[in-house]
């Protein structure tokens, strides 16, 4: 039942990665327009020239969108705790399984051993929630959205 929910899990995420990295980073590039364009506000008096186009344009396109991307972000990142965590615990099951079983002379019980130990190495590996590029989705990104729409409400409020 678990490698069941796994498994959807798992082809769940690869339906849904697109567009979750195509939100996360059309997030990350609004706020970044909102935050660079109330700076170039900012800075308009001693330029003397002016983008035109009001920061909060991109703000609130951002800000409509990164509460369900953090919350979608956070879910992915405790996925991929409880799948370490499951993963640690196969682990010390292993090494618990492996260090009480009298090592014998006979030739096939080391094989049975050793295949033991890497399907134990090997399960739950591929099971993590991980971008395209291959990297397991972590706290990093949402925290990273989190203090941009922060940073750039603040900005955006400073020059008000």
């Amino acid at each position: 039942c678990t490698e069941f929910a796994l498994e959807m899990s798992t082809v769940r995420w690869l339906v849904l990665r697109g567009p979750v990295e195509l939100v996360f980073f059309c997030t990350i590039k609004a706020l970044l327009i909102a935050l660079l364009l109330a700076v170039s506000d900012y800075f308009q008096d001693s330029f003397q020239t002016g983008v035109g186009v009001d920061p909060l344009v991109p703000f609130c396109v951002g800000t409509c969108v990164v509460y369900p991307l953090v919350g979608a972000l956070m879910v992915g990142a405790a996925a991929n705790k409880e799948v370490g965590r499951l993963r640690q615990k196969v682990l010390v099951a292993t090494d618990q399984v492996l260090s009480s079983t009298p090592v014998g002379g006979e030739h096939s019980d080391e094989v049975q051993y050793v295949q033991l130990r890497t399907r134990a190495a090997e399960a739950l590996s591929n099971c993590t929630v991980v971008w395209p590029h291959g990297r397991e989705l972590g706290l990093l990104e949402p925290i990273l959205v989190l203090l941009l729409y922060v940073l750039a409400m603040a900005v955006i409020m400073m020059t008000r």
